[in-house]
């Protein structure tokens, strides 16, 4: 009788989970991925890499943000950093030793003159540089070639 209550009582609960929280997993052709958690309290986790589990990362490093941000993760080919670009503010929690996640505005002389280009009218990623477009609100992403992941 206890095994059944149990097993009921997990049911309940990873129900009222997957209701309250969603995740999706968004890869680039290089087979660097983003996992975007949005939860209901309008709080989002942008986890580097596959991540599948229902609690916070404890090794792994990821950013907080809103539900209805829009951000851009940039992976330059030469290292494992990311670099984050978006007008909201984020919390990096930087504790993992798989990734190192820096904000673009730390540095933006230096990462406009790496990863941006300007055609006379817009500011532009250079054709060369890796990067998602995570759209949060809507719950979808563009990569650097163009491709939208639903």
């Amino acid at each position: 009788m206890k095994k059944i209550v149990l097993i009921g009582t997990y049911v309940l609960l990873s129900s009222c989970f997957s209701i309250d929280e969603s995740q999706k997993t968004f890869c680039l052709d290089n087979g660097r991925c983003i996992t975007v958690w949005k939860s209901l309290n309008d709080v989002c986790y942008i986890i580097p890499g596959k991540y599948s589990s229902l609690n916070l990362p404890i090794r792994n490093s990821y950013i907080q943000t809103s539900n209805t941000n829009d951000v851009d993760i940039i992976w330059p080919d030469s290292s494992e950093n990311i670099i984050v670009n978006t007008r909201e503010e984020i919390k990096i929690n930087d504790v993992g030793k798989d990734y190192k996640i820096e904000k673009y505005s730390q540095d933006p002389l230096r990462n406009d003159s790496m990863f941006m280009t300007f055609d006379g009218k817009y500011h532009r990623y250079k054709s060369n540089v890796s990067y998602i477009s995570l759209h949060i609100k809507e719950f979808y992403a563009i990569d650097n070639n163009g491709k939208r992941f639903p």
